[in-house]
């Protein structure tokens, strides 16, 4: 039997990170404990289970030795390095997970602006359900992509700079860049940049992409 990389997410894990649902939908609040046991797969892992057999959806797959449906197909996307080719991935609700007990757990959080400006409201909304949970590790999506190698560098391009005495603004174009060198995103910033002891530092920027977001995925039948 095929071996695949194994995840538990909660709803809209997909939707943060931009990854679109090709097929079926993403799981909701349906997919509780007591549920029907449920599971969503990458494109890699349909075309390895059923090369040329149409849809995948309703088909049954055996995971830790638990059998569960397919109700989702999500694209191809590569969590550890997009240098890599996709891998062959499963993923169940994070309530329905498949080694007991659950002893930890993450979140993936879409922000505008600097991701670390919102971390002391994050560990209030996660202190404000559980006091006892602690958060223990906090890191921006950027930050562990390129400690991972899966971004090798983000090129910049200013194309216009406002300055108004001790406050400037810079809006430019920026490309990342995978270990290959390919291109893996693009989009648009601006920066603004305020004087301090008479160095200019950065005081708050914003990033937006040109990537498309995800199309809804068709209702499950």
């Amino acid at each position: 039997m095929p071996e695949v990389l194994y995840d538990e997410i909660s709803p809209g894990f997909f939707a943060s990170l931009r990854v679109p649902v090709v097929a079926g939908r993403e799981f909701d609040d349906r997919d509780g404990p007591a549920s029907p046991p449920v599971a969503l797969v990458n494109e890699a892992l349909a075309l390895r289970l059923w090369p040329g057999a149409g849809n995948p959806l309703g088909r049954t797959i055996l995971l830790g030795g638990r059998e569960v449906r397919v109700v989702g197909v999500v694209a191809n996307h590569n969590p550890r390095s997009a240098a890599e080719a996709p891998p062959s991935m499963a993923f169940v609700p994070f309530w329905q997970n498949l080694f007991h007990p659950q002893i930890d757990a993450r979140l993936a959080v879409r922000v505008r602006g600097d991701p670390a400006a919102t971390l002391p409201a994050l560990r209030r909304a996660v202190a404000g359900v559980d006091a006892a949970v602690p958060v223990t590790e906090a890191l921006a999506f950027f930050d562990g992509m390129v400690k991972s190698g899966a971004i090798k560098k983000i090129a910049l391009e200013t194309t216009e700079v406002f300055d108004g005495n001790d406050t400037a603004a810079e809006v430019g174009k920026y490309t990342v860049l995978d270990g290959k060198g390919q291109a893996v995103d693009s989009g648009k910033y601006i920066v603004v940049w305020k004087t301090d002891g008479g160095k200019w530092k950065l005081h708050r920027d914003t990033w937006n992409s040109d990537a498309k977001p995800p199309a809804a995925a068709p209702p499950a039948k």
